[in-house]
């Protein structure tokens, strides 16, 4: 399942598995602005085992991210990617045979090639993109850890529908991003488990010469095994589908796997 970060106000998801989640309830980001937060998640990973080779297989990848918050805080993310997975394989008996299985105690390296859209829940503009990265699977035990390299190229445009007068820049883009994402679950005193996550994103667009960031902090206490209530924290630098500023939160999140 894929947990939203920040009760739809940021971009950068902790994805433990496979499935959907929706996210509704409050969000600040002054003291004078506050209202309605929402989240829809869902990732898929497909793998087609028609397409495994000695050196590892691949994998498909759909993604949607739909959030929005008050002061124009919000995201809205379609994108498809085609995932090489490079494993080590190690020789194991199967029955009176010895096959080559992955090694699961091994490090899975996997070259990401992904196509898509980024805009705003107002639709004032749009960025088509294209992205090249690197992320490891890390092993048993360090699971919890989800970081990647990326590359990205691409155009911003304003939408003509925009209903606002504000100056929206456009033009090409070339940009490098970073992510790192932590999701640690521990036990508490009640027989439902915590979990804190934690997801750090930047960019630096090439072409503008400009840092942009992303962070964010929820902490969730489960009430069910698929519902949670999350307290969350965010900052934006102001990526190009986002508004800068902090944002706290308070929702209550489903989670529902595949």
């Amino acid at each position: 399942m894929c947990t939203l970060i920040l009760l739809g106000t940021l971009a950068a998801t902790a994805c433990l598995g496979n499935g959907l989640s929706f996210t509704v309830g409050g969000a600040r980001v002054s003291p004078e602005q506050a209202g309605l937060a929402y989240g829809l998640s869902y990732l898929s990973e497909l793998r087609d085992t028609l397409l495994s080779y000695r050196w590892g297989y691949f994998r498909w990848r759909p993604e949607v991210d739909l959030s929005g918050a008050p002061a124009g805080f919000g995201h809205v993310s379609i994108r498809a990617s085609a995932v090489a997975c490079f494993v080590h394989r190690i020789p194991r008996p199967f029955g009176d045979q010895v096959i080559m299985a992955v090694d699961t105690l091994g490090v899975e390296h996997d070259l990401t090639l992904t196509g898509g859209l980024e805009t705003t829940p107002d639709l004032d503009r749009v960025a088509g993109l294209a992205e090249i990265g690197y992320s490891p699977w890390l092993p048993r035990g360090w699971d919890w850890l989800e970081f990647g390299v990326y590359l990205q190229g691409g155009y911003l445009d304003r939408l003509a529908l925009a209903d606002t007068a504000a100056p929206i820049e456009t033009g090409p883009l070339a940009r490098g991003r970073a992510r790192l994402a932590a999701a640690l679950r521990f036990p508490v005193r009640s027989p439902r488990p915590a979990e804190l996550s934690c997801s750090a994103e930047c960019w630096y667009d090439v072409l503008r010469r400009r840092f942009d960031y992303s962070l964010g902090v929820t902490a969730s206490l489960f009430v069910a095994d698929n519902w949670s209530v999350d307290v969350a924290y965010g900052r934006n630098s102001g990526a190009p589908a986002f508004e800068p500023g902090n944002v706290f939160g308070l929702g209550l999140t489903l989670r529902l796997k595949e």
